[in-house]
């Protein structure tokens, strides 16, 4: 019998750094990164296993009104397309939390892009060590 392979990660970024449409939150220090591949120069994950996987992305939302919603990608076979959005309202200075479920390949690769607004890192820089806001995911079925 086959022991299953456990994937789990956890990627964050201390800055309060503000990225505008079409740009990749850059989540650049990774917390943990078991039986994963998650790249901090490009800012994308990359299934190393197949199977069924709870993603989620949190970030700040600087404006009030409609300010700051993600697309999260997925790249499969050289394809890219939209396979969640976040939140896009949220009260002034607020934190937008989305999680989801999906089976993902060997060789998916996600992440978070601007779909419209100004998201925000984190509302202010937030001391080394500490976790705001992240990207993250684990492996549901191994």
């Amino acid at each position: 019998m086959t022991e299953r392979q456990e994937v789990r990660f956890n990627v964050y970024n201390n800055t309060n750094n503000s990225y505008g449409a079409g740009r990749i939150l850059a989540f650049n220090i990774i917390d943990f990164n078991v039986g994963s591949s998650y790249d901090v120069n490009t800012y994308k994950y990359t299934f190393s296993v197949s199977g069924t996987f709870l993603i989620g992305i949190s970030y700040n939302n600087l404006n009030s009104g409609d300010d700051g919603r993600l697309r999260i990608q997925l790249t499969r076979g050289g394809n890219t397309e939209t396979i969640a959005y976040t939140a896009a309202k949220g009260g002034l200075r607020s934190t937008i939390n989305n999680c989801f479920v999906n089976q993902f390949e060997v060789g998916d690769i996600i992440f978070g892009q601007v779909d419209f607004g100004a998201p925000r890192m984190n509302l202010v820089a937030v001391p080394a060590g500490n976790i705001y806001n992240s990207f993250w995911g684990i492996r549901l079925d191994y």
